[in-house]
């Protein structure tokens, strides 16, 4: 019996010596057949290389893992920026359509303005007419997000949405206040399209100032 166990211990000794793995090929894929015998017939430098082996997958897979996760966010930030990007090109897909026509509508609220008072009854009529388009308009316009500022006199001026053509004195606003809408400004949105030109109250410098 001793005498068998003996041969069985060499031949597994033999098996190893032949299909022993080096330090330099650790890190292939071992063969089931050489880790059932590590198994069966541990020894201090194969377990070395067992280990040796399982630390260089460990780490192989954690970079594969750093990889994965890198990838999927690059991912995910790329499909936010695409959708974003769409977002904002259906929500101010109308900006250049409504700077090239609100400059128009502002002529025809000028041209109807200055001409309603002096017209006689048939100009009158076809002004009439004209404001039914304007008003179409701007429900056209208010349906892409285009709307008209809401400017009020007396109210601040905001270099944000204004353009301050003039100031001029005046006794019924303080300085800064808006006293006359020269023409309208509109808004997309959240975001200003055409700034409004206004005169703002305030004193204007004299000549001597000015020199």
């Amino acid at each position: 019996m001793k005498d068998k166990d003996k041969k069985q211990d060499s031949k597994l000794d033999d098996t190893i010596h032949e299909e022993k793995i080096s330090t330099e090929q650790s890190e292939e894929k071992l063969e089931p057949k050489v880790m059932n015998i590590f198994k069966a017939h541990p020894d201090d430098e194969n377990l070395q290389i067992i280990q040796q082996y399982v630390d260089s997958l460990n780490k192989e897979i954690d970079l594969l893992n750093n990889e994965v996760k890198s990838v999927v966010a690059d991912n995910r930030n790329t499909i936010k920026r695409r959708d974003d990007q769409e977002q904002e090109l259906r929500k101010y897909g109308a900006k250049k359509l409504g700077e090239a026509i609100v400059p128009d509508i502002e002529l025809f609220r000028t041209v109807l303005k200055t001409s309603e008072n002096n017209a006689s009854a048939e100009v009158q009529n076809y002004l009439k007419g004209f404001e039914m388009v304007i008003t179409r308009m701007d429900d056209a316009l208010s349906q892409v997000g285009i709307k008209e500022m809401n400017i009020k006199l007396g109210s601040e001026a905001d270099s944000h949405t204004m353009n301050i053509t003039d100031v001029v004195e005046s006794d019924e606003y303080d300085e800064g206040q808006v006293v006359k809408v020269v023409s309208n400004g509109y808004t997309i949105y959240d975001k200003v399209l055409i700034h409004a030109n206004v005169q703002v109250a305030g004193k204007k410098p004299s000549k001597e100032e000015e020199k």
